[in-house]
């Protein structure tokens, strides 16, 4: 019997849990860094590392809404084989536009919390 150490779910759980983890230090560190003086490199380095949480955040979460997508367009009983292909392709650009504007909102309450 093949048994999995982990469920699929259980894993994104845990994924967005470190993520989240991830994101209280990135905090916990701009305010040490606010109150210490940072340098404009200290201050480039977090700006990174808080745009690369929050791509490592939001793409699994934007792939993962794609997959339901594909299953629920795939289902539809009266859309023909090219308006489910025209829906699919369509969605992709959308789902990115949506992401973007969630890693701006992350940005801009990094920036407004902590100091």
């Amino acid at each position: 019997m093949d048994k999995k150490l982990i469920s699929f779910s259980n894993g994104i759980k845990l994924y967005y849990i470190l993520v989240a983890a991830v994101w209280v230090f990135l905090m916990i560190r701009k305010s040490n860094l606010m109150t210490q003086g940072a340098s404009t490199a200290d201050q480039q380095s977090l700006y990174i590392a808080v745009v690369t949480v929050g791509i490592l955040a939001i793409v699994p979460a934007l792939i993962l809404a794609w997959r339901g997508l594909y299953r629920w367009i795939s289902k539809a009983p009266d859309v023909s084989a090219s308006m489910r292909n025209f829906l699919l392709v369509i969605s992709i650009p959308m789902l990115l536009v949506i992401g973007y504007m969630i890693e701006l909102v992350l940005i801009m309450i990094f920036v407004g919390l902590g100091g």
